[in-house]
């Protein structure tokens, strides 16, 4: 039977293992920040809906010390609209560093334009829909 320890040593090796092999795909950039998408996280569930993972890169932190937000969204690929599933406010590149706020409380829908950053997002997320 395994420690405390040693299961809390494979819980980690698991997690950074799993970050670690993630696939980040550049999608849009400016001067405030990247905007990233995880290619192998993108589920079909519902018709014309994905979940997908994002990755938003900051150049500059943001009032509360975070560089990066991990997004989990919710994508509506006919009416071109996104939620927020989630959200991991962190304070270190590419996600990995101090998490500073956890939240899973889904935010409501909003219209994509295209002239949005996350319209790149979205294009991608819903392509062959």
């Amino acid at each position: 039977m395994l420690s405390f320890w040693e299961k809390l040593i494979t819980i980690l090796f698991v997690l950074l293992s799993t970050q670690a092999s993630a696939e980040w795909l550049e999608l849009s950039s400016d001067d405030e920040r990247s905007v990233f998408i995880e290619t192998d996280l993108i589920i079909p569930y519902l018709k014309d809906r994905k979940m997908a993972k994002e990755l938003h890169e900051y150049k500059v932190a943001r009032n509360d010390g975070a560089t990066s937000l991990r997004i989990r969204s919710d994508y509506d690929c006919k009416k071109r609209m996104v939620r927020t599933l989630a959200v991991d406010r962190v304070a270190g590149e590419m996600g990995v560093g101090k998490i500073i706020s956890l939240s899973e409380k889904p935010s409501k829908w909003k219209k994509i334009k295209s002239s949005d950053s996350r319209s790149k997002v979205l294009d991608f997320v819903c392509k062959n829909e």
